[in-house]
């Protein structure tokens, strides 16, 4: 299933999607994956693609309210229990 992200104030966010299928959540900015949460048996893993940091303020601004952050700084501070990899190949 396709939506668009819902931002904090409630609103569709244009050209920012949630992609779930199978244990699997994917946000998708414009036609880029960003990350990815894969649930399983073991717990819950959150992949970030490896220019995720490096993407736009507002892209990484996005990406913290698809993960449930308050705040980048709040993100950012988290990052070393992430996953990098390559998710636009």
């Amino acid at each position: 299933m396709t939506t668009q992200l819902i931002g904090k104030n409630g609103k569709a966010i244009a050209n920012q999607f949630i992609h779930s299928s199978q244990g699997e959540t994917v946000f998708q900015s414009y036609n880029t994956i960003v990350a990815k949460i894969v649930e399983s048996k073991e717990g819950k893993q959150i992949i970030l693609d490896t220019k995720a940091l490096n993407y736009s303020d507002t892209t990484t601004r996005h990406l913290t309210t698809f993960l449930g952050y308050d705040s980048t700084k709040e993100l950012r501070k988290d990052l070393d229990s992430f996953k990098f990899e390559n998710l636009n190949e």
